[in-house]
């Protein structure tokens, strides 16, 4: 919940105005009827030894389209020292366990970090573009990421 209440989470992702343990609650309850055709997905990576949140990898998966929208985000003390990469490097791998043949990384051109790395990690830049975002496309089970 300390995410969303970070500045820069809530300015590159969707997060309720209410931080609280009722509000997530709510929250997660609700990704069900989110994505009726699919699932939601949410991996977190902790700090083993203080185990605090370092950040973490959502994917709204639509089976239809046998692909998944994938999110991200680094909680603050951890940017800049890979994590982000690090939950990244794992899409290949959770989209073929879960599987979906590709992941879709929706992001806002003005987040340099995360368009950054997304490009670093070679991911191509979808064929069809949303209006306000740039959309990158991993395959499941690529290595190269």
């Amino acid at each position: 919940m300390s995410a969303w209440q970070d500045t820069e989470v809530a300015r590159w992702n969707p997060v309720p105005p209410d931080p609280s343990l009722e509000r997530a609650t709510s929250w997660i309850a609700g990704v069900a009827d989110q994505t009726p055709d699919g699932a939601s997905l949410d991996l977190v990576l902790c700090d083993m030894e203080t185990d605090q949140v370092v950040g973490e990898l959502g994917l709204q998966i639509a089976r239809r389209h046998n692909a998944a929208e994938i999110g991200f985000w680094v909680a603050e003390a951890w940017r800049g020292r890979g994590a982000g990469r690090a939950l990244l490097e794992r899409s290949p791998a959770v989209l073929a366990a879960a599987h979906v043949a590709r992941g879709i990384a929706v992001v806002h051109p003005r987040n340099l970090a995360a368009v950054g790395l997304v490009r670093s990690l070679g991911w191509e830049p979808a064929p069809r573009q949303p209006a306000d975002r740039l959309a990158y496309v991993i395959w499941a089970g690529d290595s190269s990421a």
